[in-house]
């Protein structure tokens, strides 16, 4: 799985946000996502699959992917941005932020 993410993020903007559906925030991440159109994220979704559908056609833009096949600990936090730079990942904790600033800013 590390690796098919590896290879999507080749191919897209090389954004992977890891979040989960019972954060205190999702409503407001949601509307982002779902207004974000000219960033490609990979989105890593720790919901049930019912709802990782239904974002699938919502935030139809991005690639959403179930939490359910990914190594435990990247869902440790219940949200997290990753910027691949090279060969390597930058990790973002202020994620709501970085997006808004990607909203507004392209």
């Amino acid at each position: 799985m590390a690796q098919d993410i590896n290879q999507m993020s080749n191919r897209t903007n090389e954004l992977i946000l890891s979040i989960n559906y019972s954060i205190e925030n999702f409503e407001e991440l949601d509307e982002i996502l779902s207004s974000l159109k000219d960033v490609k994220l990979i989105v890593i979704m720790n919901a049930p699959q019912w709802m990782v559908s239904i974002k699938k056609k919502k935030w139809e833009n991005h690639i959403v992917i179930n939490s359910g096949h990914m190594p435990t600990a990247l869902l440790k936090q219940k949200t997290i941005l990753l910027s691949k730079r090279g060969d390597k990942y930058i990790k973002f904790t202020e994620v709501l932020e970085y997006l808004n600033y990607l909203k507004n800013n392209l």
